[in-house]
């Protein structure tokens, strides 16, 4: 698992699972959970399914500027797009989110501005990101930095979800967050005030 600070770890398919299990555990345990999902994701066979998982498990997502065409506008748990050019629903969800899953995206400046330190203040941000120079970025935060595939990561991160922590997992952490099944109105999550 990892130490306190950074945790600029790298990888593989030996060590993912491990990885994936702290990412569930930190997510089932901090509650107010949010998906940041990017352009790195186009062509992800994981996709689909990392956006029927948020569907079916009540988690909101958000999407970065050139991610915008990979899920409707009208899809219940797509909150939009946050940073300076964001939607304010977007930009208030992220700032009381508990866990941030950053995937398929390099958070640049316009995203994340340009204290990055003040970028989901009160989170667990956890960014899974390919290129080793992006992850330097982060090397003085107290961010979980995964240095792999967001293919790796999901693939994991599915398998492991449901090895441990199937059906309960997020349910129980929704139900006690105040997420439910109803339409969400305005774009707002209820839980998030």
């Amino acid at each position: 698992f990892f130490d306190s600070g950074c945790a600029f770890v790298q990888i593989s398919n030996n060590d993912s699972s491990s990885n994936s299990y702290s990412f569930i555990n930190n997510f089932n345990t901090s509650g107010k959970p949010l998906f940041y999902i990017g352009n790195g994701l186009r062509n992800s066979k994981y996709l689909e399914k990392l956006i029927s998982f948020c569907t079916k498990y009540y988690v909101p997502y958000i999407l970065s500027w050139s991610a915008i065409d990979l899920s409707p506008s009208d899809d219940k748990n797509n909150l939009g797009r946050i940073g300076i050019y964001g939607d304010r629903a977007s930009n208030f969800t992220l700032q009381k989110c508990k866990t941030l899953l950053c995937l398929g995206t390099r958070l640049a400046i316009p995203q994340v501005g340009y204290d990055i330190s003040d970028f989901a203040r009160k989170a667990n941000k956890w960014i899974v990101e390919i290129d080793e120079n992006e992850c330097e970025k982060y090397a003085n935060l107290d961010w979980e930095v995964l240095n792999t595939d967001v293919n790796i990561f999901l693939e994991t991160f599915f398998l492991v979800w449901v090895v441990a922590f199937f059906p309960v997992g997020v349910v129980v952490v929704a139900a006690a967050v105040g997420i439910c099944a109803a339409p969400l109105a305005s774009k707002t999550i209820p839980g998030f005030g």
